[in-house]
């Protein structure tokens, strides 16, 4: 019968139409951020009427949760503007009126040494945990979609795979090393999940957890690590090797409206180490002392 008029729906209603028609396109971890943001959106906005939301109404609502830090106040108004773009879309209202909300610029996660993930690989004796190490590694992917990763999702001519991120489906490059050990595990599960415990059972968000903090004990790093900074690792390598943001922040799933977000690849990951700084120090000074000479010259 198709959307009713705005005027009949509060912005409550409108949240649940939203979480019902997401609920089988996101993944479960997502559809929860969706519904504990959304479920105090509608709250707050519980007798607000949809046709007089204005962007401001988003900002100073985030503004006034100071207990989310910078981070989680931007996801939160991410959401909440997938919301209202979704509403339009729809024509449960007569326009995104969240679109052009200023939103706070998301914390940066400080990157960890390269010396403590190499003492941690060192470390794993665990043949199985380090595999699944060295893919994340290698690829920058989140665990979630590595623990997922199937055989029948690796194009092996390609070197890509086909990986279940946050917003859908996208493609990720393998390096030659992850390549070798997916194949190996095909091999031994031909079927479901490529990557699995030494009993044979898939990764969980549970026992990776339990087997990272196990070995990152053993290593002795100078300071906690978590998967995610094998994330910024590799925006770190292959930023150093001149390789495109645009490919960069594909291969992360840094996306919007599936196109690569280089804003937000570079607001989280794009903070100089003091080895960037060092080389730009040392760049400047050669280009001050050729300027000086020239002038000397003339």
């Amino acid at each position: 019968s198709g959307p009713r008029p705005t005027s009949r729906y509060s912005i409550p209603d409108l949240v649940k139409l939203y979480l019902s028609d997401c609920a089988e396109e996101v993944k479960a971890k997502t559809y929860k951020n969706y519904y504990n943001i959304l479920k105090v959106w509608a709250h707050d906005f519980s007798r607000f009427p949809p046709s007089e939301l204005r962007a401001h109404d988003l900002t100073t609502w985030l503004k006034d949760h100071p207990k989310w830090n910078p981070s989680s106040r931007h996801q939160a108004g991410q959401i909440v503007k997938g919301w209202s773009a979704w509403c339009d879309n729809e024509g449960y209202l007569d326009g995104d009126r969240l679109r052009k909300a200023r939103l706070p610029t998301p914390l940066t996660r400080d990157a960890a040494d390269p010396a403590d993930l190499l003492r941690m690989e060192k470390a794993i004796l665990s043949t199985v945990f380090l595999d699944f190490f060295q893919v994340l590694y290698d690829t920058g992917a989140r665990p979630g979609e590595i623990m997922s990763l199937e055989g029948s999702r690796v194009h092996w001519p390609e070197s890509v795979a086909t990986v279940h991120g946050k917003t859908g489906n996208r493609v990720i490059g393998l390096s030659v090393r992850s390549v070798k050990i997916l194949r190996l595990a095909q091999e031994r599960y031909p079927a479901g999940p490529l990557l699995r415990t030494d009993r044979g059972l898939p990764w969980t968000s549970t026992s990776i957890f339990r087997a990272w903090t196990k070995w990152e004990h053993v290593a002795h790093t100078s300071r906690h690590i978590i998967p995610y900074h094998l994330r910024h690792a590799l925006y770190v390598r292959w930023h150093d090797a001149g390789i495109s943001d645009v490919v960069i922040a594909a291969q992360l799933g840094h996306q919007s409206k599936g196109v690569p977000h280089i804003k937000l690849l570079q607001s989280t990951y794009g903070h100089a180490e003091g080895r960037h700084l060092e080389d730009a120090a040392q760049v400047a000074s050669g280009h001050a002392k050729r300027r000086a000479s020239k002038s000397s010259v003339s």
